[in-house]
C-alpha cells in the first residue's frame, strides 16, 4: 500500500481487498449517479495524457506541491490517471480515487494504487490524510458540500486541498453540458464552496490565459447562437486535447511556458481555470 494510506491504515481503516486487477472496489449502496457520460469516456478513453492541456496543468501543479513542500497526495476523482500519474513520476507519493471503473483501470495500469468508488463510501479514519487533490472534478458534482465535508473530516490540521475548476460561466457552451458540468466557477465562488466546509483558502491563481478568447469565439459563441455539436463530436474534441500531436504540443507548450513564467511575476489576471490551494485549519 502507497505512503499516503499508510496513516489511514494505522488509524485502524477497514481496507477491501484489491481484486484481481489490484483494484480496490468500493460499491456504493445509494448508486449514486456520476455526472459524466460513461458510455463516451469509455469509448474514448485513449489513455493519453500528454496533450498540451494536460501537461500544462499538471506541471502547474507539480510546482506548487513543491512550494509547499507536498511529496504525498490523494487524488479524489482521478479520471484516467493524468495528474497522479504526472506526480508519480516527478517522485510524488500518491494514490488515486476514480468511482468509474474504465478510469480506475487506467490508473491502476500506471502501478499506483486505486480505490474505485467514492470517497464518501471509503470512509478513512479522521484525520488520516495529508493532503487531497481534485482536478476538474468539483463542476461535476451538483453539492460539492458532501465530498468537501467529508475530505476535511479526513485530513490532517494543516493538511492541504488542491483544486482546479473550470473558470467563468459566460464562456459555459457545449461542452460543459456534454460532459455534465452542473455549473464554471469564478475565483470568488470556489472560494466561498470551499470556505463553507471549513477549508481556508491561501492562494487562487488562474490558468491558461491564452486559452479564454478561443473558448469564447469556438465554444460560448456558437452555443448562444443554437449551434450545437453531439456527444461524440465533443469527446473527439476533448480527446484531441489529451492526444500528443507533436506540433500542436511544441507550439503550446511554448506558449503556456511563457504564461508560467509571467505569473511568477505577476499573477495571471484571468484564465480558463481556477486553481486554488486551501488548508484545513491547524488548532
Amino acid at each position: 500500500m502507497t505512503a499516503p494510506l499508510n496513516t489511514a491504515i494505522e488509524r485502524g481503516w477497514i481496507i477491501n481487498k484489491p481484486g484481481s486487477d489490484g483494484i480496490i472496489e468500493y460499491l456504493d449502496p445509494l448508486d449514486v449517479e456520476i455526472s459524466y457520460p460513461k458510455d463516451m469516456y469509455e469509448q474514448y478513453n485513449t489513455e493519453t495524457d500528454s496533450g498540451y492541456w494536460v501537461m500544462h496543468r499538471s506541471n502547474e501543479i507539480l510546482r506548487e506541491m513543491k512550494k509547499l513542500g507536498l511529496g504525498q497526495l490523494v487524488e479524489v476523482g482521478a479520471g484516467t490517471g493524468s495528474v497522479c500519474g504526472f506526480l508519480a513520476q516527478n517522485d510524488v507519493e500518491v494514490a488515486a480515487i476514480e468511482p468509474l471503473k474504465a478510469g480506475a483501470t487506467s490508473i491502476q495500469k500506471k502501478g499506483i494504487q486505486t480505490l474505485c468508488g467514492r470517497l464518501e463510501i471509503v470512509n478513512f479514519p479522521p484525520e488520516s490524510i495529508k493532503a487531497y487533490g481534485a482536478f476538474d472534478v468539483l463542476e461535476h458534482i451538483e453539492n460539492p458540500s458532501q465530498l468537501l465535508d467529508e475530505m476535511y473530516r479526513t485530513l490532517q490540521p494543516g493538511g492541504y486541498l488542491l483544486v482546479t475548476v473550470p473558470c467563468g460561466q459566460w464562456l459555459w457552451g457545449e461542452m460543459d453540458k456534454s460532459i455534465g458540468h452542473f455549473r464554471r466557477y469564478s475565483m470568488r465562488t470556489i472560494n466561498e464552496v470551499i470556505s463553507r466546509s471549513g477549508f481556508t483558502p491561501i492562494k487562487s491563481r488562474y490558468l491558461f490565459l491564452t486559452l479564454v478568447l478561443p473558448a469564447f469565439l469556438l465554444r460560448s459563441i456558437p452555443f448562444r447562437l443554437g449551434i450545437r455539436k453531439s456527444e461524440q463530436q465533443v469527446f473527439e474534441t476533448v480527446q484531441s486535447e489529451q492526444s500528443s500531436n507533436k506540433v500542436v504540443n511544441t507550439i503550446m507548450k511554448f506558449v503556456f511556458s511563457i504564461e508560467s513564467f509571467i505569473s511568477k511575476l505577476a499573477p495571471l489576471p484571468y484564465g480558463l481555470t481556477v486553481f486554488m490551494i486551501a488548508q484545513k485549519p491547524k488548532f
